[in-house]
């Protein structure tokens, strides 16, 4: 069920999915210029977190409640087709099924749903003629507009040692993309003998990788292939997963797990953000 809240923000950190967005750059503290509504709730195993820039949106208190019910609507029609975490969606189905026919899914699953989510309530603020908005699907952002202080909005990525705290800041603006999906081993992984596994599977194997990638960050138009190249990438590895984010020009960082420490690298598209 979908909770939501018509208040200005107030300071706060969140950190999931390898991101982190920052209240200085996309939220309101009292009388700090215009203020941000929220509108956030829990879908897909995690939470989501919508923030509307008031002053350009010109929306009434009803306003934002019909727009939160539309968003309620949007994700529960995603979550019946993608979620492992509803028994009747789609691909919790297929997980089950036993049988030898063919069995039908969506085009978009789980390794894309939070990016897809992401990109369907966009579409839907936007339809609606919000264009000053910031949607947070468990770590996979995407931004539009401005934020409260006519900058563009900007997200950290938190770095695999937290101790370090924000690895890396990134505005969310122009022509390179305004979405950002960070795939990672530091929220889903096993230790076994010393070794990490992670959750992502390597297609070649069908075995979880093994290799020093800790962390990939892609920035891309749509959070939907940006969370497909992310994941992707970390099935890849370092090496090859970084010479074929070259060859697609994809803006895209890389932190890797080394003997001397976490070590960066990135394409020249990233550097160019």
């Amino acid at each position: 069920m979908l909770e939501y809240a018509f208040r200005p923000s107030t300071a706060w950190r969140l950190a999931v999915g390898g991101l982190l967005v920052f209240c200085l750059a996309g939220c309101s503290k009292p009388g700090d210029g215009n203020p941000v509504h929220e509108i956030a709730g829990t879908t897909m195993g995690t939470y989501f977190s919508v923030k509307i820039v008031t002053a350009s949106s010109g929306l009434s208190p009803e306003g934002y409640r019909k727009i939160a019910r539309g968003i309620e609507q949007r994700l529960a029609e995603i979550n019946s087709q993608m979620s492992v975490h509803v028994e009747t969606s789609e691909l919790s189905r297929f997980n089950r099924y036993q049988g030898s026919e063919w069995f039908p899914v969506s085009d978009n699953l789980a390794a894309i749903a939070k990016g897809f989510g992401v990109d369907a309530v966009s579409a839907y603020l936007e339809a609606h003629a919000i264009l000053d908005y910031l949607v947070d699907i468990g770590g996979e952002v995407r931004a539009g507009g401005r934020n409260h202080l006519e900058k563009p909005w900007r997200v950290g990525i938190v770095s695999p040692d937290r101790a370090l705290g924000v690895q890396k800041i990134v505005a969310l603006s122009g022509d390179s993309g305004r979405a950002m999906a960070t795939s990672g081993d530091y929220h889903n992984y096993f230790e076994v003998d010393g070794r990490r596994y992670s959750h992502t599977i390597d297609p070649k194997t069908g075995k979880p990788v093994t290799h020093a990638l800790a962390s990939v960050s892609v920035i891309h138009r749509e959070c939907a292939l940006a969370d497909a190249y992310a994941t992707a990438i970390s099935a890849m590895g370092p090496g090859k997963g970084l010479q074929w984010a070259k060859a697609e020009q994809l803006p895209v960082l890389m932190i890797i797990r080394t003997a001397a420490g976490l070590v960066e690298k990135n394409t020249a598209e990233f550097n160019s953000l």
